[in-house]
């Protein structure tokens, strides 16, 4: 009999953003961020967990990740890959109640099909 499973591929991986960067080195490291958190779906080892910034460039970072986030439009909601992680994570933010915002405002309302 086979049970179901979830294996962690990697560790908790930062990003750091930081006062030096260049123009272009913020908007790369933007670009990485939704690479593997949207577009591979957080399925991948070095997929960035959490940021550290710089308070110099804070508002500055995060106008950038909003304004791509908001650019990718619907594409930037990510399909669960099993039903029972979906299950699992949709108890846990309704738990949350209205401690639990959406990063770009609004409801959180999730798709069950």
């Amino acid at each position: 009999m086979l049970t179901p499973i979830t294996l962690e591929l990697g560790g908790k991986s930062p990003v750091f953003i930081d006062k030096g960067l260049s123009e272009d080195m913020m908007n790369a490291a933007v670009r990485e961020i939704l690479e593997t958190k949207v577009h591979k779906t957080g399925q991948f080892c070095c997929s960035h967990d959490y940021g550290l910034v710089h308070e110099a460039v804070y508002e500055d970072f995060c106008g950038r990740l909003k304004a791509q986030i908001v650019a990718l439009g619907p594409r930037r909601h990510v399909p669960m890959i099993g039903r029972r992680q979906y299950a699992d994570i949709k108890s846990k933010l309704d738990e949350a109640g209205a401690e639990c915002v959406p990063p770009l405002g609004g409801e959180s309302v999730p798709n069950d099909e």
